[in-house]
């Protein structure tokens, strides 16, 4: 470059920028903030009523910026609200927020837009905006809107990892629909609460309301929700030691769901079925369970299930001696529950790393690895996995020759496992103690 020319050209532009300085501010720099509090005093001059009509303002010209106003979605009877896409859908939560701050007179279309803004959340995964919506929604609604609104909230909770939420809304939603008279959506309710209480450890009562589901829909020809009821009687099954009766109800469940063209209810089908496969050392079975449950997983978009089915095929290749793709399969898994944050999976997947660097005879990362799936146990109120975790620590804390402290994970595991129900987990954790008590030639734990 010409070094007489850059000068000049630094020169004019110095004076440039001197001369623009000088310049008045723009319109729009007038309302630039440089800071948020200030930005809140000035929003706080203005009185009650005149926040309120500016607000009303904003969400008439950012909804007619958008197409207006979207038909209203009104709640079907066996399926809850409908998904309809619209142009607000991008802007909905502002609309929503909006409308709230423009006072009474929008409260019906702050309640169309917290709907749509919650279901937009769901689509994206973004679990704990998506609750707080359907609570924020069942808060303005009544009757069954009001109790698909909790049972929303009630799968997003347990999704986050606190059952006990996840059960009181559900109870909720429950006792909303059945005062609305709508039977299939408290059944629906029901099998969402049941779910909740099974991640509890209260197994038998989950299993008192799977029956009764599955009964009730089955009267009322409602064959959609009967199969995913099945499934999930199926898991308590194979919770409480009955495999062959997990695999029937399996099966059956899938059945339906293919009658009815339920693709994300497939997916979580065949996944269960590959557990039940693998624990019946039907490998290769297993692993085209696990791959159709992937494919079909990932058509729909369901992250929880997905991440569930990686982690199950990355026990599969542990199974079949595939150490290192197991490694970096349930890493894979692990991410994935992080990204979404699905506590329950990332609790179980640690669990399972755990055990894989236990089988490697890393013990120290395997400890440290089941410290962190048992904080996330704690946490979350999962006892069935807390008490599996406790007793597969336990045989590793033999390993490091900690004894008392083996002892003690094991009593609190074992106690745990009984208290659920889990018979089966504990005959394996017992034996897989017994061998490493051998081993180490310490009297026997358990």
């Amino acid at each position: 470059m010409n070094a007489a020319l850059d000068s000049t050209n630094v020169s004019e532009r110095s004076e440039s920028n001197r001369l623009r300085s000088l310049r008045p501010p723009s319109a729009e720099s007038i309302y630039m903030f440089r800071h948020a509090l200030l930005r809140d005093a000035a929003y706080h001059l203005h009185m009650p009523a005149d926040r309120e009509r500016l607000h009303g303002l904003a969400f008439a010209a950012l909804e007619a910026l958008f197409g207006g106003r979207p038909r209203d979605l009104a709640l079907d009877a066996q399926e809850g609200f409908p998904e309809m896409a619209h142009a607000t859908d991008v802007v909905a939560g502002d609309l929503a927020e909006h409308a709230r701050r423009a006072g009474e007179a929008f409260a019906a279309a702050r309640r169309a837009y917290l709907l749509r803004a919650a279901q937009i959340a769901v689509r994206r995964f973004q679990i704990a905006d998506a609750e707080r919506l359907w609570l924020d929604l069942a808060a303005l609604s009544a009757g069954a809107e009001r109790g698909e609104s909790l049972r929303m909230a009630g799968a997003l909770a347990e999704l986050a990892g606190r059952p006990r939420d996840a059960a009181r809304f559900c109870e909720n939603a429950a006792a909303a629909f059945r005062e609305a008279g709508s039977r299939s959506l408290e059944g629906r309710a029901l099998g969402n609460l049941a779910s909740a209480k099974s991640a509890l450890g209260e197994v038998a009562e989950a299993e008192r309301i799977l029956e009764a589901a599955v009964a009730g829909f089955r009267a009322s020809g409602n064959r959609r929700d009967e199969g995913i009821a099945l499934g999930n009687l199926a898991e308590v099954y194979m919770e409480t030691g009955r495999p062959e009766r997990a695999e029937q109800s399996h099966e059956e469940a899938l059945v339906i769901h293919r009658e009815t063209g339920n693709l994300h209810s497939q997916g979580v089908a065949l996944g269960n079925l590959a557990v039940v496969h693998a624990r019946a050392g039907r490998h290769a079975v297993a692993t085209k369970c696990l791959e159709q449950a992937l494919s079909l997983h990932r058509l729909t978009g369901d992250r929880k299930f997905e991440s569930k089915a990686v982690g199950d095929l990355a026990g599969i290749y542990w199974l079949t001696g595939r150490l290192d793709d197991a490694t970096r399969t349930y890493e894979a898994a692990l991410l994935l529950a992080r990204e979404y944050g699905l506590r329950q999976i990332e609790a179980m997947v640690l669990g399972n790393i755990a055990s894989l660097h236990a089988a490697q005879h890393r013990f120290d990362l395997a400890s440290a690895t089941f410290e962190r799936a048992l904080t996330l146990d704690r946490q979350a109120g999962y006892r069935r996995f807390e008490g599996l975790h406790r007793c597969t620590y336990a045989a590793v804390l033999v390993e490091l020759n900690r004894v008392d402290e083996a002892r003690a994970h094991w009593s609190e595991g074992a106690s745990l496992l009984r208290q659920v129900g889990d018979t089966a987990e504990l005959a394996r954790c017992e034996a897989s103690m017994r061998d490493a008590c051998a081993k180490a030639g310490v009297e026997a734990i358990g």
